[in-house]
């Protein structure tokens, strides 16, 4: 603990949580060392350049999670509404003036760098549904006790607004980044003390969304085949399909490695020889034999590099991690005085996870093939920044979450919900 001494008064001064900071570090450099590994594939005129370009993203991340844990929480919501209307605008210009990647909007070319604002938009869902689920909690007071009310009516309707606006917006560019915000907004709502009603009624609303969306594609798929002589429906649905179809193949169909190998297969193909050449203990760093193979090994298929290099036990302890960071949050969580800083370190540590959980599922098979990030493990410059902006989130509301105030803002005001569980 620092001290710091005020009018002759000695003053502790409350430090990050030092197991966040590590799993942080640990999985840096993770992501250093199995960048120059699979490099293979990215060098140009320097073995190095790819490593050195990771370093810097690392450097700007480390900035940026020391930066962001020095806010105290009571005044994030300001700055994270400010990002989360700046994602909103970019991803209304991802849809006119995004590169296409498999046939995809993924990112924008703002000349001094490129962003992906699918990435943006995660950590923007759980900002704004943090906001809208702590100034809709009502605190009230019975016998001399206060106690804090679950979300409101308004609360829901304004949570099942912002759902729409970003599924809108991003379910053309990526059905599995969907599927992770829906899932991610459907776990804090529970935390939020939603009622099995409200619940019910989210569900619905997702399978609205859902069928709105297809009934969309139909009608114009079916006016582009009457005109065109073309069916076009305007959204990914084919690839979807083709996606879905595939992963059933290989679960119900011919094993996949009594197929050809082709151009569609190929990665999974190579991806899980990377992960049966790993066996129990891994070939070592450095000593993979698939990343000369595998396209997307340093991104979408970087846990089978893991495991073909560290092994199987490597592998079990990278997903410990990630489930360590799940259980800090927690502990931070319980121990917040107030219901906003709770839900948003909860929606951090549930976003990381659940994304993990994705990455991971589609590298052994058991989701159809999307592109997702390992956090803070691919390459990229956009994830491992939103990544670093988490875990500044989760040190800020541990070093200050706990703090009681009465002059904390109107969001701040309702109760934390798992404390008063506890009582």
């Amino acid at each position: 603990m620092e001290v710091e001494k005020i009018e002759n008064t000695t003053v502790k001064k409350a430090k990050g949580d030092n197991w966040l900071k590590g799993i942080y570090a640990f999985l840096c450099l993770i992501s250093i060392v199995e960048t120059y590994s699979a490099s293979s594939r990215d060098i140009s005129d320097n073995v190095l350049t790819p490593l050195l370009k990771q370093l810097a993203i690392m450097g700007t991340g480390v900035a940026i999670v020391w930066g962001v844990q020095k806010i105290n929480c009571a005044k994030l919501h300001l700055p994270s509404l400010i990002f989360s209307a700046i994602t909103l605008v970019l991803l209304v210009m991802l849809l006119f003036f995004g590169q296409s990647i498999s046939d995809a909007n993924r990112s924008l070319d703002l000349k001094v760098f490129t962003i992906q604002p699918i990435e943006m938009a995660k950590i923007s869902v759980v900002f704004i549904l943090s906001f809208i689920f702590a100034s809709s909690m009502k605190q009230t007071r019975t016998k001399n006790m206060e106690r804090t009310e679950p979300i409101n009516q308004n609360g829901f309707i304004a949570c099942i607004i912002t759902i729409a606006v970003f599924a809108g917006l991003l379910f053309k560019q990526g059905m599995t980044s969907t599927i992770l915000f829906m899932v991610i907004s459907f776990i804090l709502m529970i935390l939020g003390g939603a009622t099995g009603r409200q619940l019910l009624k989210m569900i619905a609303v997702y399978a609205c969304i859902a069928g709105a969306v297809f009934a969309v594609s139909y009608i114009n798929k079916t006016s582009s085949l009457e005109e065109s002589g073309v069916a076009d429906s305007g959204f990914r649905d084919d690839t979807w399909k083709s996606r879905i179809k595939d992963f059933t193949d290989d679960w119900f169909g011919e094993p996949l490695w009594n197929k050809p190998e082709t151009g569609k297969n190929s990665q999974k193909m190579h991806a899980y020889m990377a992960q049966a050449h790993g066996y129990i203990f891994g070939q070592g760093p450095g000593q993979s034999r698939e990343t000369a193979t595998l396209s997307l090994a340093s991104s979408d298929y970087v846990f089978s590099i893991i495991i073909e290099e560290w092994g199987f036990l490597g592998g079990v302890v990278l997903i410990m991690l990630y489930f360590g960071i799940l259980f800090r949050a927690g502990k931070i969580a319980k121990r917040c005085s107030r219901a906003y800083p709770a839900m948003l370190t909860m929606g951090m540590a549930v976003m990381i996870v659940l994304q993990a959980i994705f990455h991971i599922a589609i590298n052994i098979g058991l989701f159809p093939v999307s592109g997702q990030t390992l956090p803070l493990i691919s390459k990229g410059g956009t994830s491992i920044w939103v990544i670093s902006i988490a875990f500044g989130v989760m040190l800020s509301v541990s070093r200050t979450g706990a703090e009681e105030s009465k002059n904390v803002p109107g969001v701040m005001k309702a109760g934390n919900l798992l404390q008063e569980e506890e009582k």
